[in-house]
């Protein structure tokens, strides 16, 4: 099954090096909460000499956590304090069957039946995925109908966050429906969906700085929870999704942590820490993706190189440097299905230009421009794709959007990148991406720095479709996810 995965800018990060020489650049002089125990005061450390050779060391780069339209004609709706849920659809059962056949299944309603069985035919199918109808009766014998499958039912969501406001769109049957949601946050947010059609959205709450979550079932939208008392993050979270929902957060302490949530959250606040060695840490929230089933992050180090390191079965890695990599803010990195297993892409420290690198059969190739004449001032979005393209947006020093497609084999990789939109509008940060639903190839979702209100396109081949409006209050992110 293929995984539907978001993209979100503006994630920094900071790991470990190898080092002839030991371990330098310890820990920065923050107030620690070590998350879920205790809170102890750090002081940033000058090294603590030699180690054995190659040893890790944990290392810190400046960061930024600043981040930065559909087929037109889309009905939409708002609402605000609940909202309006989603259309439900038909929930009628399907008709009865003749004396050989059964029934039709029901609609795609929330809880449409299956058909009965007459004569002793075979009981009509169950309602659709949005909420599972019941399974059509059994009549002379025949044997009754499935029942519908589980899950939201929804095609695409998408989840804003403001310094005052939340907010969650759903897309689905080609209708759209929203909610405005208590709370706030300054931050980037994160969204992904489980493989069982289940989403969560994870953000910072603001004030408090709490790691939050909220889901999205057929029911709806949830209301927003911690994930775990006293657990605490600095900067938006990155998240990915496949069987659970994985992120990678920054903690007080300036050290990155691991949370899955499958039938909850577990592990909640994992170090990332591999056997034998320092936990990472850094001024800034690494990214993340996923790869056969286990989870990749990337980061910066305290000499600008980016570095990924990897989780496998239940076990960190060490970080691997990307060569010649030299980074001004947190890298964004994404999995392929084609022989280049990993694409990542960074600002480079000089001049703040899109570098991109590729990692095929565990190697990292050197870095080279996306394109000569791009700029940027936020961590782009970047979408991997099976087929071993990779789709790009970045937010120019115009702040307004762009795009382009990485095709291997191709020269250049990288089509010249073009505008978002017409007009191209100034953006509160920049876009997010996901996996296209049908003849779509990408779901794209992003801010106007003027409106403060969430809007979605769609790409079409190689065109991307006039932006239709979401909604919102002065939001500044956005996250999108694509169903599996």
């Amino acid at each position: 099954m293929q995984t539907r995965t978001v993209t979100l800018g503006g994630l920094g990060a900071c790991g470990l090096r190898a080092s002839r020489h030991g371990v330098r650049g310890l820990v920065p002089r923050v107030l620690v909460q070590r998350v879920l125990v205790q809170r102890v005061l750090v002081q940033r450390g000058r090294g603590v000499g030699s180690l054995a050779v190659a040893a890790l060391l944990v290392a810190c780069a400046a960061g930024s956590d600043k981040s930065s339209g559909a087929t037109s004609g889309v009905a939409w709706s708002t609402s605000s304090s609940g909202g309006s849920t989603a259309s439900m659809g038909s929930a009628s059962g399907g008709a009865n069957g003749g004396a050989n056949a059964g029934g039709a299944g029901g609609g795609a309603g929330e809880t449409g039946s299956g058909g009965l069985a007459s004569a002793g035919g075979a009981g009509g199918a169950g309602g659709g995925a949005n909420a599972g109808g019941a399974g059509g009766g059994a009549n002379a014998g025949g044997a009754g109908g499935a029942g519908g499958g589980s899950g939201g039912g929804a095609e695409v969501l998408v989840f804003g966050g403001g310094a005052t406001s939340l907010f969650g769109g759903e897309l689905k049957g080609g209708a759209w429906s929203s909610k405005t949601i208590a709370g706030g946050t300054q931050h980037v947010v994160g969204l992904a969906f489980r493989n069982d059609g289940i989403a969560a959205g994870v953000y910072r709450d603001d004030p408090t700085g709490a790691l939050t979550f909220l889901t999205h079932d057929a029911l709806g939208w949830s209301n927003p929870q911690a994930i775990a008392v006293g657990v605490t993050t600095q900067r938006g979270p990155a998240v990915f999704g496949g069987v659970a929902v994985d992120a990678i957060f920054h903690g007080d302490d300036f050290k990155h942590y691991f949370a899955s949530y499958g039938a909850g959250w577990s592990p909640i606040a994992e170090p990332v820490t591999p056997p034998n060695s320092a936990q990472s840490f850094g001024p800034t929230q690494a990214s993340i993706t996923g790869i056969k089933g286990d989870a990749v992050i990337a980061f910066t180090g305290d000499d600008a190189g980016v570095y990924v390191q990897e989780r496998a079965l239940g076990v960190w890695k060490p970080a691997v440097m990307v060569p010649g990599s030299s980074a001004a803010l947190g890298p964004t990195v994404a999995s392929t299905g084609a022989a280049s297993e990993l694409v990542l892409v960074y600002l480079r420290a000089s001049d703040h230009q899109p570098m991109y690198s590729l990692r095929t059969m565990g190697s990292w190739s050197a870095p080279l421009s996306v394109e000569a004449k791009s700029y940027s001032d936020a961590t782009p979005a970047l979408l991997g794709r099976t087929d071993g393209t990779a789709l790009l947006v970045f937010r120019g020093l115009d702040q307004k959007g762009y795009a382009t497609t990485m095709t291997p084999g191709k020269k250049p990789p990288w089509s010249p990148p073009q505008p978002i939109a017409t007009p191209n509008d100034a953006l509160s940060s920049t876009p997010a991406l996901a996996l296209g639903v049908g003849a779509n190839s990408a779901e794209m979702a992003f801010v106007k720095l003027s409106d403060g209100k969430i809007y979605y396109s769609a790409l079409a081949g190689s065109v991307w479709q006039v932006p239709v409006l979401v909604g919102g209050t002065s939001l500044s992110f956005v996250a999108i996810a694509s169903a599996p």
